[in-house]
């Protein structure tokens, strides 16, 4: 199980550029005559813009506006050239302009909403935009990629995907959408789906660096460790100095010399092949292996055996002995075990001493324990904190992953794998994948306060407010030792961002009701009270806490200032 430290922390910001980010939207193409100054104008701001010479784009395309050649369509171009220089506002009113001269104009409308998520942000803003480009243009496969990825960095990944599907079939020969949808599919772990698209992405454009590195993660989850030495090869030529790069590759060389066999490969295998435990007609037998040479025992009257492997490593042959005496011909002789094809059967005989027949002697290869991944994850997880290791934090991940594979309906691990997700510093992808991880651990034990705590800061970064709520305040329900100013007061910042102050003020109440003791509640309430113009309650909720014995000093301290603050506040309304 190998984790996705290969996109993580590699190139991950450039390869978002491809997937999440920068998609440069469509010019208009010249005529290859252009009779007018006007035409060649137009030509060579065009040019100018593919060139990325922003400044002499947006003065050539004000020279066509004042002109009055193609007047909606300068205006949309100058906006995207004003956008890439940082000019929103600029770039904003010149798509209305272009939208206000032409409301057909499916092209402003697509571009407008590259603008809104990229630069923007707004990505609740830009679906609608892209959304009538499409309603202009059905077949405009611009305006469902950019529609896409609006949606893919909304979580909405089976939207994402459908916009994604519907460009590849308008334009098969665009790479973009193959990678976008690829992401997706390696988020969802449905690698074949992954690699086809990645696949597709490459073949269309192989001097792209981007897809490699989630290509290399996608053929390592399959393990072709292989490949994913190639891929990454691919990019260390470009970037030689890269250090993650290298050391990834060296993990991955690492990985493909431990692969284990499988059952075919034991056909020709090593004598380990005849190691471990076997279930047989005289009960468990042990075998251990030190070179060609085995030793072993069984249950049956405290039976031990030896003997040594076949060069070709497919027949055991040796000595067994047998209680009190382990002596030929009635306590010990010779036995012979043939190994089957698939590596899990032996087949043999035992003798009295050296000739005499015995009987049959079968056995079945016991399955080995499960490792307990999760003891192991937790342990590494441990071991990476005191050390500050990039390297030992990965394998804590890989190791959890496996632990998650191994049995998903642990919700510890699951919660141990989304916490190790928010170590990975600054990463869009390792954030997604830790919400993912954590929303597995929450449904799976609703009562695992602290993956609602780490949940709801992930939501919050992303101003996820009324998500985030929702988990703060259950996990201060199920856990009153959470009642605590850090908490919150984040969680008031929060109603108030959020425009929910009145459902803040019910949440404090109640939970000061069941727990009048809880200052830190009852300190928010107070807040969010006079939040709501409810000012003479506030005071007197804030009057307790100064009064009570039991409440924190810094909770009493911030009451006070308060009080002060508001009878400020109201001598200067009198």
């Amino acid at each position: 199980m190998t984790s996705l430290k290969i996109l993580l922390p590699c190139l991950c910001t450039s390869m978002f550029l491809v997937f999440f980010g920068y998609v440069p939207p469509p010019l208009l193409a010249s005529g290859a005559n252009r009779a007018t100054d006007d035409e060649q104008l137009y030509e060579q701001a065009n040019t100018a813009f593919s060139q990325k010479k922003f400044t002499e784009a947006v003065s050539m395309f004000s020279r066509l506006i004042d002109a009055g050649y193609k007047v909606d369509d300068s205006y949309r171009l100058r906006a995207t050239a004003r956008a890439e220089l940082g000019d929103l506002s600029g770039a904003g009113a010149d798509y209305q302009k272009a939208i206000d001269i032409n409301p057909g104009n499916f092209r402003a409308w697509s571009n407008r909403c590259w603008m809104k998520r990229v630069k923007l942000k707004d990505l609740t803003g830009a679906i609608p935009d892209c959304d009538q480009a499409i309603k202009l243009s059905p077949e405009n496969h611009f305006a469902y990629t950019c529609r896409g990825q609006a949606r893919h960095d909304l979580k909405d990944y089976d939207g994402a995907v459908a916009d994604y599907s519907t460009a590849i079939r308008i334009d098969p020969n665009k790479p973009s959408p193959y990678v976008n949808r690829g992401s997706i599919n390696t988020l969802k772990k449905r690698w074949p789906e992954a690699l086809t698209d990645l696949d597709i992405a490459i073949e269309l454009d192989p001097g792209n660096d981007f897809p490699y590195p989630l290509r290399a993660t996608v053929r390592a989850k399959m393990d072709d460790y292989a490949g994913a030495i190639a891929d990454l090869e691919h990019v260390q030529a470009n970037k030689p100095n890269d250090v993650k790069i290298a050391a990834e590759i060296n993990r991955l060389q690492t990985l493909q010399a431990q692969k284990p066999k499988s059952a075919a490969d034991r056909k020709n295998s090593s004598p380990e092949a005849f190691a471990g435990k076997w279930n047989s007609n005289f009960g468990m037998l042990e075998l251990k292996i030190q070179g060609h040479k085995v030793t072993g025992t069984y249950p049956h009257k405290q039976g031990r055996v030896e003997g040594v492997i076949s060069s070709d490593g497919r027949t055991l042959e040796g000595t067994w002995g047998q209680a009190p005496g382990y002596k030929p011909p009635k306590e010990s002789g010779r036995y012979v075990f043939h190994l089957s094809p698939d590596g899990n059967r032996l087949e043999g005989q035992w003798f009295y001493g050296q000739t005499s027949q015995g009987g049959d002697w079968n056995a079945v290869r016991l399955p080995a324990p499960k490792p307990d991944y999760l003891v192991k994850a937790m342990a590494l997880a441990e071991e990476a904190e005191n050390k500050k290791s990039g390297d030992l934090l990965f394998k804590a991940l890989e190791t959890a992953e496996s632990a998650t594979a191994s049995d998903p309906g642990q919700p510890a691990a699951w919660y141990l794998m989304g916490y190790l997700y928010t170590r990975i510093q600054q990463d869009h992808l390792a954030g997604v994948l830790a919400e993912e991880a954590l929303k597995k651990a929450v449904k799976l034990d609703p009562k695992l306060t602290k993956a609602r705590l780490l949940l709801a800061d992930l939501q919050l970064e992303r101003d996820s407010y009324d998500l985030a709520l929702t988990n703060l305040e259950e996990a201060l329900r199920q856990d009153s030792a959470l009642i605590q100013p850090e908490i919150t007061a984040g969680m008031c910042r929060a109603y108030i961002a959020d425009l929910q102050v009145k459902r803040g003020e019910k949440f404090f109440r109640e939970l000061t009701a069941a727990h009048p003791d809880a200052d830190s509640a009852r300190l928010a309430g107070a807040i969010l009270l006079n939040e709501t113009e409810a000012q003479p309650e506030a005071v007197a909720e804030l009057h307790k806490i100064v009064n009570q014995s039991t409440a924190k000093a810094e909770n009493r301290d911030y009451a006070r200032t308060l009080l002060d603050a508001w009878a400020g506040d109201n001598v200067s309304k009198h």
